[in-house]
């Protein structure tokens, strides 16, 4: 791909344009980044770009955008439902891509790709760090924090680079060809951004696309969906989570490191040392005999199950936040077991009480603040105070670290004891 001289509209001043927007500058792009939000934050980052000699326009789209423009690089947020994911699809065609297309274009390193509805950060970063600690150069990037294309100046032909990638950056991907594809589960979520659920399945399973008889597909074999794509599929394909698994994460990671002969002891010492990442059923505080576990990753209801099914008693369970138009009912027999109270709170709490009513005592309130508190005031000593949402951080928080990281300083505004953190 050769873009010195092209003119390339970055779409979206998230992380990844950002990264996208300075990475094409470096390789001789014209490039212009237009956003339709104000913020602090993004005004930021349009001075930084400015001072690099790139224009940005904030605050909406103009007209006649896509004139003349050879590439167009799209923020995984905004979904084919926007009219301006529209007009650049109708001007531009294959040339509409995502930051992973673009980073995957110019990547030197072999690629292990994982999407699916949970679990796909834990699999990433522990399979890199197998690889590190075990003397192969590796990197993690992705929805991680740390885009692809943000790592590609670190990357040679000798590393593996391990990406989170989201059914949202698959829908604009081309080319993009993963060696080592995984498919970790699919699972009803974000159908306020896909139309249903055959699309939301199609845009995972576009991570497969482009692969060959060289290359190779890991599928869950306990995941329904993942016996209908094995059949479309031209690579290897093998499975995981066969037989009794206590956690498939980490059979996932195993069956990567299979494929590069890694023994499987060695791999699993390394993991049993790892520690949860943050935000994913991790130990925040100890206070007044009381526990609080930060699963604010959590961002859909079988995440929540997830969560639940590994709690050997009762806990207060923290739920809310914005709604992504999945089901919640199913969830009450496993609330009815696992949950001695619930605390709901944020803009869905009104359609968790509905569908969970009868399941555990319930207290509904308006802030995670207050949230804490409720929960506080209705625990005893050796309790588990659990935030797992089941929902999107966006009605009162930048995202779920951002809620997670609140969640964490009112667990500990009055206790002086040593966070934990505990793999889970």
């Amino acid at each position: 791909m050769e873009i010195k001289g092209k003119k390339v509209i970055v779409i979206g001043l998230g992380q990844s344009g950002l990264d996208a927007a300075e990475f094409a500058h470096r390789k001789g792009a014209h490039v212009f980044v237009t956003e339709a939000e104000r913020a602090p934050l993004l005004e930021g980052r349009a001075q930084v770009l400015r001072k690099a000699g790139i224009e940005v326009e904030l605050g909406g789209h103009r007209k006649g955008l896509f004139e003349k423009a050879d590439w167009a690089v799209i923020s995984p947020g905004i979904s084919p439902q926007k009219e301006i994911f529209r007009e650049a699809s109708r001007a531009l065609g294959d040339h509409l891509i995502s930051e992973i297309e673009l980073a995957y274009r110019f990547c030197p390193a072999q690629i292990i790709a994982i999407t699916g509805t949970n679990g796909k950060s834990s699999v990433t970063s522990w399979t890199a760090a197998i690889f590190t600690k075990l003397g192969h150069p590796a990197v993690a990037c992705g929805n991680l924090g740390n885009t692809f294309i943000g790592e590609i100046s670190k990357l040679d032909a000798s590393m593996k680079v391990v990406i989170e990638v989201s059914s949202f950056q698959l829908e604009t991907i081309r080319e993009f060809r993963p060696f080592i594809g995984v498919l970790l589960n699919i699972t009803p979520d974000h159908f306020n951004w896909h139309t249903d659920w055959d699309d939301y399945v199609r845009a995972k399973t576009r991570l497969f696309m482009n692969q060959t008889n060289g290359d190779y597909a890991i599928l869950n074999c306990k995941d329904r969906s993942s016996s209908l794509i094995a059949p479309k599929v031209s690579s290897k394909v093998l499975y995981f989570n066969c037989g009794e698994v206590f956690n498939p994460n980490w059979d996932a990671v195993l069956a990567i490191t299979d494929i590069y002969g890694i023994d499987r002891r060695l791999a699993e010492a390394v993991l049993e040392k790892l520690p949860a990442l943050p935000h994913r059923l991790e130990v925040v505080s100890t206070q007044d005999g009381l526990v609080y576990i930060d699963d604010s990753k959590a961002t859909n209801p079988d995440s929540l199950t997830w969560a639940l099914e590994r709690q050997r008693k009762k806990v207060i369970l923290l739920a809310g936040g914005r709604a992504k138009g999945t089901d919640f009912g199913f969830l009450k027999p496993l609330l009815e077991k696992k949950v001695k109270h619930l605390v709901l709170f944020g803009e869905a709490r009104s359609e968790m009480k509905e569908s969970w009513a009868g399941a555990a005592a319930m207290s509904v309130v308006e802030t995670l603040e207050e949230a804490v508190d409720t929960a506080r005031a209705n625990a005893n000593e050796g309790d588990i105070i659990l935030l797992s949402p089941a929902c999107a951080s966006f009605d009162q928080f930048k995202s779920y670290k951002h809620r997670g990281d609140v969640f964490k300083a009112y667990a500990q505004k009055r206790s002086p004891l040593k966070v934990s953190r505990t793999a889970v």
